[in-house]
């Protein structure tokens, strides 16, 4: 394993999540012990779902991430694009190398198991707070945490096979009885030669108010690329245009300018996932100063659905939220940055304007709340489409603009 992690190529893949909270209409009694969430068994339902696809790369041991199609990966930490929910990171190198490179876990062979007719070599371990690398951000920052598990092998290649990692070592603030997650793997091939990458991350919290939160984390499509390679996987002519100059090399639109723009790339639940492109026409001309034009009627705006969240309840809702980065003119591109000034709530042709006491601003999860749209709309599918059309105001764009989060 440690020669495995050593010789691996850098190289990216597609991440696609999958998360879900599950909530119970009762209340057990106790804390964390295993017999409170025993006893609401069979009452669980989904309150809360959404499902995000972004870049992944591995380069130097360590993994980076960017929204699907960017010409550059811009964070080693995921939370940074994806605010709220479970997530993690770590999949690939960080749990690895604490386990069988850094020499400092404890490990022990349990004996062969039979797993689809396959004989497997299986072993346990455990890495104290001290040893480990397993970080969590909490309000306080980030804190480390101890962690054990299991693993299996083929015993013959030494092929890993399956990882589980499983901590109660929890800062308090997380409101969180346990974190576990287990890891399969599967081969790819790199400049000719076979490597074991995970295939897919299943991750589950139980939380303190009795909840499930469950995450599935797949990837597919790895390459290798060059530290200096654009790596790109769509070839939606949009996309492409608005990733082939690196941003930070455009000019910045002014604020304080009123933009209305009409949704030119349909966002349909059943297909759509959070680090989709969005596009969208501006519909009226934007004009500076000396009434000198900047943009065009038409011209086209590119950005990113940021976030696409489903809660169920008795009324089903959805909550979106949309940022724009790019202004396409007939003379130029500029970079910008434009809070919505439309209404937070989104009407639905069969149910009107959705209005809810119980949730405030807070409830739009987006933790980049500058720079985002985010709104509200009732039902169990949302579809828009061109006929949804929104107000916008420009604002200063970030001083780094591929920095997430403002």
């Amino acid at each position: 394993m440690a020669d495995t992690v050593k010789a691996a190529p850098n190289y990216t893949c597609v991440e696609t999540i999958v998360r879900t909270r599950l909530s119970s209409g009762f209340q057990a009694r106790g804390g964390c012990e295993d017999s409170a969430f025993d006893m609401l068994r069979g009452t669980y339902k989904t309150a809360e779902a959404d499902r995000i696809r972004v870049d992944v790369g591995i380069a130097d041991n360590r993994e980076v991430f960017s929204w699907p199609g960017e010409h550059s990966f811009v964070t080693g930490d995921i939370t940074s694009l994806v605010s709220g929910g479970i997530i993690s990171s770590g999949s690939f190198f960080g749990f690895l190398s604490d386990i069988f490179l850094n020499g400092h876990g404890h490990y022990f062979y349990t004996g062969n198991i039979a797993v689809n007719d396959k004989t497997l070599a299986s072993f346990r371990y455990t890495m104290s707070r001290s040893a480990s690398h397993f970080v969590t951000r909490t309000h306080n920052g980030r804190e480390v945490m101890a962690y054990q598990g299991e693993f299996t092998a083929d015993p013959a290649s030494g092929d890993l096979h399956s990882l589980t990692i499983k901590t109660k070592d929890i800062p308090q603030d997380l409101a969180s009885c346990s974190l576990n997650q287990s890891v399969t793997y599967q081969d790819i091939t790199l400049n000719g030669k076979k490597f074991r990458v995970p295939s897919m991350v299943e991750l589950q919290s139980r939380l303190i108010d009795h909840d499930l939160a469950n995450s599935t984390t797949r990837y597919t499509n790895c390459h290798e690329f060059l530290g200096t390679s654009t790596v790109r996987y769509s070839e939606d002519p949009k996309l492409v245009a608005a990733s082939n100059t690196p941003t930070p090399a455009l000019p910045a639109f002014p604020a304080k300018h009123h933009l209305k723009l009409r949704l030119s790339s349909p966002i349909d639940s059943a297909k759509a996932w959070t680090g989709d492109p969005v596009t969208a026409t501006l519909e009226n001309t934007l004009r500076g100063k000396h009434g000198r034009l900047l943009a065009e009627k038409g011209s086209v705006l590119t950005g990113r659905l940021v976030q696409l969240t489903e809660f169920g309840s008795d009324k089903p809702y959805w909550i979106f939220g949309i940022r724009f980065e790019r202004l396409h003119t007939r003379d130029g591109d500029y970079r910008i940055a434009l809070n919505s000034e439309s209404p937070v709530d989104v009407p639905t042709s069969a149910h009107g304007l959705f209005r809810s006491p119980k949730f405030g601003p807070d409830a739009l999860r987006p933790r980049e709340r500058r720079g985002v749209g985010a709104f509200r709309t009732l039902g169990s599918h949302l579809l828009l489409d061109r006929e949804f059309v929104t107000d916008w105001e420009s604002i200063a764009p970030h001083a780094k603009p591929d920095s997430p989060g403002e």
